[in-house]
């Protein structure tokens, strides 16, 4: 069964800001979309006719698919399986 994104842990309401998406004429993938930010801070610099400026880039978000896994810990020759 697969959980809804909103509710993986590690997201903790984390959402794309608008206007992040690759393609956003074929599919939305970050805009206001939950998941995992891919930068804690972006910017520019730059000079255009002997004029400095700068800005700050947005911040887009990464999904990604849970997966279960089974580890297998050995302690004194006994082992226990925890699935995650």
């Amino acid at each position: 069964m697969k959980k809804k994104a909103e509710t993986m842990p590690g997201m903790g309401g984390t959402k794309g800001d608008l206007n992040t998406d690759t393609y956003p004429d074929r599919q939305i993938t970050s805009s206001d979309q939950p998941g995992f930010r891919s930068n804690d801070t972006a910017s520019v610099s730059y000079e255009v006719n002997n004029e400095s400026d700068s800005a700050d880039y947005l911040h887009p978000v990464l999904q990604v698919e849970p997966e279960t896994t089974t580890h297998t810990a050995v302690k004194n020759g006994l082992a226990r399986k925890a699935h995650r």
